[in-house]
C-alpha cells in the first residue's frame, strides 16, 4: 500500500529487530516514527543511529526535520548543518537550511543554499521551487521565472509553480 506510514513503521521496526546495530535502519525507523508524530520515540531512535554511526548525515538531517516539527529552528539549522559538514552535497539538508534561512528573512543566503542543493541534485523540484521564491523575494523575477520553468519541465503538474509563473508573467 502506498502512503501507509503505520505499515512502513512496522516494517522498519522489524528491520531494527533483525539488525539492531544498523545505523540506517535506526535512521529509517526514526524518520517513520517522526512522520507518525511519535516524536519522543523518533528522537531516541535517531540519536541511537548517531551513536552507532556519528558520520550518518541522513540521521542529522532527520533530526533537523524533527526539530523543525517541534518548532526549534535554531536546533534544526544546527542538525542540517551537521549533515552538510559530513556530506557537503546533501541536497535535502541544503534545501532545509535554505528554508530556515528564508523564513528568518535571509533570502540571499537561502538562495545560495538552494543553489547548492540544485547543483547537487538537479532534479530536486522542491529546492528549485524554493530557489525561485528566493529569487522573487530578492527582486530577480527573470531568475525566478527560469527556475519555475525548470520546475514545470521536471514536474508538469506542479500547480504552485504554474501559479507563480502566471504571477511573474502578468506583473
Amino acid at each position: 500500500k502506498l502512503h501507509d506510514f503505520r505499515a512502513a513503521e512496522r516494517s522498519f521496526a522489524q528491520v531494527v529487530r533483525l539488525v539492531p546495530e544498523d545505523a540506517m535502519a535506526r535512521k529509517n525507523h526514526g524518520a517513520a516514527l517522526r512522520d507518525l508524530g511519535r516524536l519522543a520515540e523518533a528522537r531516541a531512535e535517531l540519536e541511537r543511529a548517531l551513536r552507532l554511526d556519528p558520520m550518518c548525515a541522513d540521521a542529522y538531517h532527520a533530526l533537523g526535520l524533527l526539530e523543525s516539527k517541534l518548532g526549534d529552528a535554531e536546533a534544526a539549522l544546527g542538525m542540517h548543518r551537521s549533515a552538510v559538514e559530513i556530506d557537503p552535497g546533501h541536497a535535502d539538508a541544503l534545501n532545509q537550511i535554505g528554508v530556515i534561512l528564508a523564513r528568518s528573512g535571509n533570502a540571499e543566503e537561502a538562495a545560495a543554499h538552494f543553489e547548492r542543493a540544485v547543483a547537487s541534485r538537479p532534479a530536486h523540484v522542491t529546492a528549485r521551487f524554493n530557489l525561485s521564491e528566493a529569487h522573487r523575494v530578492l527582486g530577480r523575477a527573470d531568475l525566478a521565472a527560469a527556475e519555475l520553468e525548470r520546475v514545470v519541465a521536471l514536474q508538469a503538474k506542479h500547480p504552485r509553480a504554474h501559479a507563480k509563473l502566471a504571477e511573474i508573467y502578468s506583473a
